[in-house]
């Protein structure tokens, strides 16, 4: 074979590798990670959304990472007025532990889920948190809710039990889709929806460290596909960039399995696959429960970490595309 038959042929390799190639470049471009809240107690479990123009937070505040029998703790409400961020208000239950809140719009109506209660954002503030209804055969938290054509669906989880697809037309009676009876304890999950299909990531966590879970599902999402993951998150979070690109995040159990852990943000693609990973704070012992929002074209991510106590931050990012580059 002669020179310029194996310099064509390099050509025609190149141009048929060089697009995968690029989109494995980094995409992700962090503009700032900011401390918007501490209160030397334990802040954490975060959600972030905007409504009627303003941005929100929510997390649960209390003395302790665990409940006591004297403190279960409160939902807070930030709302970022200017540059500043400031307590809209407070959620509380007497003798409920609330923890995991989350935000979703439906129907122009702004919820907030918290364990197994909803809250409406009404003229005069939240709404009184309703317990909601359900089929489960146990009790249930409603956990990262999503909307599917008109449709709320979640995870009812419950400690030691199989994680539940759940689905809701009002948000407040939920139906049981599903039972995960995959991996050792499975319990948090997230869910994205494309193209008329259901993707789940799923925390493993027994044993801890243990490979998250991938999903995939077409309507009415009923049979599953599975596969294990190359991560270990804990408190997964997703967020559809394009039809071939997830960004996920939470708390990232170290791939040597030293059972450290630290916030780490990836980009991945359908099929579970890290293409991207940036560890965002390793800083803390106690940190993770990121919640996605986009502003216009910038990303934000809200999390927490820190150790006895700790402190809710806020990371704002581009999504770069390198590949017309």
């Amino acid at each position: 074979m002669n020179r310029s038959n194996i310099t064509l042929i390099i050509l025609f390799c190149l141009a048929v590798v060089a697009p995968n190639i690029a989109l494995c470049q980094k995409r992700i471009d962090i503009i700032s990670n900011t401390k918007v809240y501490e209160n030397s107690n334990h802040a954490a479990f975060t959600s972030l959304d905007e409504w009627g123009g303003n941005i929100y937070i929510s997390f649960r505040e209390a003395s302790f990472h665990r409940a006591t029998k004297t403190d279960k703790g409160v939902i807070r409400i930030l709302r970022k007025e200017g540059n500043k961020w400031s307590t809209f208000q407070t959620l509380r239950i007497n003798g409920v532990d609330l923890r995991d809140p989350y935000f979703i719009k439906f129907k122009n109506k702004f919820l907030l889920y918290t364990t197994g209660y909803v809250s409406e954002f009404t003229k005069n503030g939240w709404s009184e948190l309703s317990e909601i209804k359900h089929n489960a055969r146990h009790r249930i938290s409603i956990w990262k809710v999503r909307e599917f054509n008109d449709v709320l669906y979640g995870i009812g989880n419950c400690y030691e039990k199989w994680p539940l697809l759940m689905k809701s037309d009002d948000g407040i009676n939920w139906n049981v889709i599903k039972e995960f009876r995959i991996g050792g304890n499975a319990s948090e999950a997230d869910l994205v929806f494309a193209d008329n299909k259901l993707y789940t990531c799923i925390r493993i966590d027994s044993p801890i460290g243990s490979n998250s879970m991938w999903g995939v599902s077409e309507y009415p999402f009923i049979d599953f596909q599975w596969s294990m993951m190359n991560v270990s998150v804990a408190s997964p979070e997703m967020c559809l960039v394009d039809k071939g690109t997830i960004l996920l995040a939470g708390r990232e159990y170290t791939y040597n399995k030293s059972l450290k852990s630290q916030v780490s943000l990836f980009s991945i693609d359908m099929n579970g696959k890290v293409l991207e990973r940036i560890v965002v704070d390793n800083t803390g012992t106690d940190q993770g429960y990121a919640s996605f929002c986009k502003v216009n074209n910038i990303y934000n991510m809200s999390y927490y970490t820190g150790k006895e106590n700790t402190s809710i931050r806020l990371l704002s990012f581009l999504i770069k595309n390198n590949k017309h580059k």
